[in-house]
């Protein structure tokens, strides 16, 4: 099953390329990523993480994208169902976000623990470098920290 990971940025500014690459080789020398975007903001970066493997995806959209805002009203409708002390403060960075990061692990990828870790990781640099928090399918909202903030499901 492919996992999402989505990051909801205060910050307006755009990583540079240069900088995400290297930040990535960091990570793991053998990836190779390859870039596109256009000139309203849009980015995607392809992460090679093996060959034979499929690729893990990156994009950046900015809010004024129309499909963007009504994303963000979906997150602020399943938050405000969510009976959590934190709630309403992450409900504020969602309506409040200015760009978000997605994140695709296919699902070949995601059988893959350290695979995971990286594109957990690779979130939580993205929330630390533009001010965000970031939300991981089945698991919740965690801070630039890498704190759970609302779980996705309760935990009893």
């Amino acid at each position: 099953m492919t996992i999402s990971f989505r990051d909801f940025c205060l910050s307006r500014t755009e990583p540079p390329a240069a900088g995400v690459a290297e930040y990535l080789r960091k990570l793991r020398p053998d990836v190779f990523v390859h870039f596109s975007g256009d000139k309203l903001g849009w980015m995607r970066a392809q992460v090679n993480v093996g060959a034979g493997l499929p690729a893990l995806v990156i994009e950046r959209f900015l809010v004024e994208e129309a499909d963007m805002r009504h994303q963000l009203n979906s997150w602020v409708a399943w938050l405000e169902t969510v009976e959590h002390p934190r709630r309403e403060s992450i409900i504020d960075r969602v309506v409040n976000a200015q760009q978000v990061f997605t994140l695709e692990l296919p699902a070949e990828l995601a059988a893959r623990q350290e695979l995971c870790d990286f594109a957990k990781t690779i979130c939580q640099h993205f929330a630390q470098v533009a001010d965000g928090i970031y939300q991981i399918d089945d698991l919740g909202f965690f801070s630039a920290e890498g704190l759970l903030l609302v779980p996705e499901s309760r935990i009893v």
